[in-house]
């Protein structure tokens, strides 16, 4: 049985995944134009064919916005009052994060199969979880501007909890760093010193996501050493 009383089924085959997070913004009001359009491109740099039978269903008349991800595909609930917290996350990003979220969970599923280069893959997100982690603390996951203090500190400790220590968090990470503000701001503000060309810890993450793409478009190559994109990517 379905926990969500009323819902509408939205495929990627009939309609833009984009014109959803679109729509999303405008019944959720609470997302910056900048943030929503950073999730439209985000969205359109996407492999449609991984998600084209990908079903979203959505219910508006839920108590608080949420998402999860399951084998019948992305079940969102959407609150339309106005956000309580500052740090809250809006059903656009909510949307996003649970489209990333499966893309990584296919990628990371074949990294953990065995092949020992494609655990590469696996290595590089321990790499960047292990730097992420020295820097950051919860507290880098309060919002500037504050509406409620205590709700603010309990949905930042929650957070921080939940890409670092869940039973998920490999797969929450990177979908956390790719589509929340609060935690892309932090990650952006890592300097890898290590890099010959300084690059930013954000910069690192994207590098790998880029790869997890290709392996969705059939670009990437484990054998014989072929890379494409960025060495770096891989470079462990």
């Amino acid at each position: 049985s379905t926990p969500y009383p009323t819902l509408f089924p939205y495929t990627t085959l009939f309609r833009s995944m984009q014109n959803l997070v679109e729509e999303l913004a405008s019944i959720d009001k609470e997302i910056t134009s900048e943030h929503k359009e950073y999730l439209k491109g985000l969205i359109g740099s996407l492999n449609p064919k991984f998600l084209r039978n990908m079903t979203t269903y959505i219910t508006t008349k839920a108590n608080e916005t949420g998402g999860t991800m399951s084998s019948k595909g992305i079940e969102l609930s959407i609150s339309q009052a106005r956000h309580l917290a500052g740090n809250q996350q809006s059903a656009a990003e909510v949307y996003t994060h649970e489209v990333i979220h499966s893309y990584v969970a296919f990628a990371l599923d074949l990294a953990r199969s065995g092949d020992p280069d494609a655990r590469k893959l696996y290595r590089e997100l321990e790499y960047v979880m292990k730097k992420a982690r020295e820097k950051m603390t919860w507290k880098d996951l309060l919002p500037e501007n504050s509406i409620n203090s205590e709700l603010e500190e309990k949905n930042a400790k929650e957070m921080y909890e939940y890409i670092f220590n869940s039973e998920n968090a490999e797969d929450e990470f990177i979908a956390h760093v790719l589509t929340n503000p609060l935690v892309m701001k932090k990650v952006e503000s890592i300097q890898l010193k290590e890099e010959k060309q300084n690059k930013t810890l954000l910069k690192r993450i994207r590098d790998l996501f880029a790869t997890i793409m290709d392996l969705f478009a059939g670009n990437y190559e484990f054998k014989d050493g072929k890379k494409n994109l960025k060495e770096m990517t891989l470079n462990l």
